[in-house]
């Protein structure tokens, strides 16, 4: 996962970006949440317009902060975890919307 900050200055310019990284494009409000380790089977730019969002990876623990004008390259198949107080954001997926899993967070395997 990486945060680039200052990254855009509007919507258009997000959605022209992810566009042109071949990527299928969907803008979201989040409301406030908090979940579990999960992971995503496809990779996904998030563009922040508004609010703020905190992804810790699991593995490392290293905390990623995402505010307004900032993209996060989440890659697939990297376990973490989220905190919002709700966040609007453009959101590139790199699978058609109508591919996208249900559910979207995919639980961590169970220790046996």
């Amino acid at each position: 996962m990486e945060v680039r900050s200052d990254y855009f200055n509007s919507e258009g310019e997000a959605v022209a970006d992810a566009k042109a990284l071949g990527l299928h494009t969907v803008t979201v409000d989040v409301h406030a949440d908090e979940n579990e380790p999960h992971w995503h089977n496809f990779d996904a730019m998030i563009y922040i317009l508004d609010g703020e969002l905190r992804v810790t990876e699991t593995e490392t623990g290293y905390l990623h902060t995402c505010r307004p004008r900032s993209r996060l390259h989440a890659s697939g198949f990297t376990a973490h975890s989220e905190v919002t107080d709700g966040y609007r954001a453009v959101i590139g997926f790199s699978v058609p919307l109508d591919q996208l899993p249900d559910p979207l967070n995919m639980p961590l395997p169970v220790d046996v």
